[in-house]
């Protein structure tokens, strides 16, 4: 055990934060000079075996057990990783080898991707309604400004997205997880498009009907409980927010078929995705315990795809730090609704996703993942607008290229 509590103690020195380091057995040390501002205590050896040898998962796992606690600004601590050095070849062989394992669980065949689906969205809406936005976006705001609110930034979000496909009335727009509905229902009642929306978690689609037949929208939206992957028809737009991360990279190829298929010539489309700056597996402990199933992938991954089907690629904007302070948000809402969560869910559930939550925001502030918003057409398109100004300006117009070929 010496041997564990070196390691341990050499990570929290190279991290250089004011902390302090309990063991089961009462031994303590500090480290980072002046009074420590966090604590991390071991309840454990089993614990320090899995911090050290399991590395993120281990950690992971031990403060959702209650086998690690911690006290301090969870956050912050969450930046170890980025501020030490843990590319030593043997640590970097394991993390590897439990990327690989994760990845086997569970794949995205038509009948794992609802599985896979409903561990996360069918815990019960009355959950998510707790710290979500009026609108049930569970996707990254878009905060105009620093001070703006949770509602007004993902109503702005919708906006966004609707002007960067350039909705018109009377369209026809096919979208691939529509999560609540919260976005076609938008669209519809703002812009007078017609929505096709496909999901296959059943809660959320129940949801969204109903909430398209109040915001007396029914008869512009269809909320189609089935997988992208049997979408038909042929459609003026396409739409897909935060899905990309569900489908797996092995069925990133299909995922273009499907846009190809479905989108008419020089029809225009946009992919909200959270990515990477590589192309590596990520956060395990996500993938096994709050997305089954799924990948975070990087530009690369999704381009190549896009370029093999003649897909034009007209825009990308990166929202990092807009995720972050999305995150941030729904971290402190669930905070504030502790005794309601608690009511619900069990103190290992809160913790795991007390973690998740922080944990998110903080590989969005260090740089670990981005937030990609790519809009492309359907074979290339003169149609397009001159500058980004309407964009960012109420009620403008833009003027567009007028080449004819």
């Amino acid at each position: 055990m010496k041997f564990i509590r070196e390691i341990i103690e050499r990570l929290l020195k190279e991290a250089d934060i004011p902390i302090e380091v309990a063991y089961w057995d009462g031994e303590e040390k500090k480290f980072g000079g002046g009074a420590a501002r966090h604590k991390i205590t071991f309840n454990s050896p089993r614990a320090m075996m899995r911090f050290v040898f399991g590395l993120g998962m281990g950690f992971c796992e031990g403060y959702t057990d209650g086998n690690i606690e911690i006290e301090g600004d969870l956050q912050e601590l969450l930046t170890i990783p980025y501020r030490v050095d843990l590319s030593n070849p043997a640590l970097k062989h394991l993390t590897n080898l439990s990327d690989f394992i994760a990845s086997l669980r569970r794949r995205n065949t038509l009948s794992g991707s609802r599985k896979n689906i409903s561990h996360h969205y069918d815990i019960g809406n009355d959950f998510y309604r707790l710290w979500l936005d009026k609108n049930l976006q569970y996707t990254c705001s878009y905060f105009k400004d620093t001070d703006v609110d949770l509602d007004s930034s993902q109503i702005d979000k919708m906006d966004h997205v609707c002007k960067k496909v350039d909705l018109k009335e009377g369209e026809e727009v096919l979208e691939t997880g529509c999560g609540w509905g919260g976005l076609a229902v938008h669209a519809a009642k703002n812009y007078g498009v017609r929505v096709t929306a496909y999901n296959i978690s059943r809660e959320q689609v129940s949801y969204a009907r109903r909430l398209a037949e109040e915001e007396e929208v029914e008869g512009l939206v269809d909320f189609i409980d089935d997988d992208y992957r049997n979408a038909k028809g042929s459609y003026d737009k396409f739409i897909s927010i935060g899905m990309i991360e569900h489908v797996g990279k092995e069925n990133y190829r299909v995922f273009t078929d499907l846009i190809k298929r479905t989108l008419k010539e020089e029809g225009k489309g946009i992919v909200h995705f959270i990515g990477k700056v590589t192309p590596k597996r990520g956060n395990s402990w996500i993938y096994k315990y709050i997305f089954p199933g799924g990948y975070s992938p990087s530009l690369s991954e999704v381009l190549s795809p896009f370029e093999e089907k003649g897909l034009v690629v007209r825009d990308i904007e990166n929202l990092r730090l807009h995720y972050a302070r999305t995150l941030d948000h729904w971290a402190e809402r669930f905070e504030n609704c502790l005794d309601k969560v608690g009511d619900m869910f069990d103190e290992k559930f809160i913790r795991m996703w007390r973690l998740y939550l922080n944990s998110s925001s903080v590989s969005f502030k260090c740089g670990g993942l981005s937030l990609y918003q790519i809009i492309f057409t359907n074979g290339p398109d003169n149609r397009e607008e001159m500058t980004r100004e309407s964009l960012y300006l109420p009620d403008l117009e833009a003027p567009k290229w007028n080449y004819t070929m």
